[in-house]
């Protein structure tokens, strides 16, 4: 697990390194919220096999990942379709529908405590932060954007 440290940044690469730093953190839970996640690094191993790590640490861990969009996901993160195919009992997918309610910023939250968050979509600027008033605000309206998120068919493998 790493060490975790509040931080501000505004470049993508230490937003990535801040979202890496968050999963390697978890002890129990990781809700993760994007556009489309072309941002984070999820496509990397490391964030496989940080992910993967957190999953085998805990057995009841869970990995909720909610995006706007489906395509990035699609076309360019295989280990993380095939995570999410070997592991759904403890990683979920869900894309926004046209009934979710708006998130207004892009965010990662371990444990319910510590969260990365950027202030916009289209910006880098962001922070990691401690304060779990924050974290449970943004985690509420989480909740609610998920509860009519749907699942995407392109994340579906076909098994021909």
């Amino acid at each position: 697990m790493a060490t975790w440290l509040p931080q501000k940044f505004d470049r993508y690469a230490d937003y990535q390194t801040a979202f890496l730093a968050l999963i390697d953190s978890a002890e129990h839970s990781l809700v993760l919220h994007e556009d489309d996640f072309s941002v984070t690094g999820l496509e990397s191993r490391a964030a496989h096999d940080a992910l993967m790590a957190f999953m085998l640490r805990n057995p009841a861990a869970s990995v909720r990942l909610l995006a706007r969009r489906a395509e990035w996901i699609s076309a360019h993160c295989p280990r993380l379709l095939q995570l999410r195919e070997t592991r759904g009992h403890q990683f979920s997918m869900r894309l926004m529908s046209d009934n979710s309610a708006p998130l207004p910023w892009p965010f990662g939250i371990a444990d319910m405590q510590r969260i990365v968050r950027r202030i916009h979509f289209d910006w880098a600027r962001g922070e990691t932060s401690d304060d779990a008033r924050e974290s449970a605000r943004a985690l509420q309206a989480f909740e609610i954007a998920w509860e009519t998120a749907i699942l995407d068919s392109s994340w579906q493998r076909l098994g021909l």
